[in-house]
């Protein structure tokens, strides 16, 4: 998920409020075992973009806090950091 002039904060609170809302929907997960549902993980990037950076890093940023984000167990959100925008 991508958006345009949200602070981290709120970013964070709306990627929460959609992970809670799938899990909410008790989706039973097609190749787990009994009682396993679908969940989400989230990578957020936050920040103002120098004129230098294009799309694709902030790109790699989000791709790279979403592996952190899976990396540690399912359902989790992390935010990217410094170093993932290059």
């Amino acid at each position: 998920m991508l958006t345009q002039g949200e602070a981290a904060d709120k970013a964070t609170h709306y990627a929460t409020v959609v992970s809670q809302r799938v899990r909410d929907l008790l989706m039973h997960h097609p190749t787990a075992g009994n009682g396993r549902y679908v969940t989400i993980s989230a990578g957020i990037a936050s920040l103002v973009p120098p004129r230098a950076l294009e799309l694709e890093g902030l790109l790699m940023a989000c791709r790279a806090a979403l592996k952190r984000a899976k990396k540690g167990g399912k359902d989790g959100i992390v935010s990217a950091a410094a170093g993932d925008f290059h």
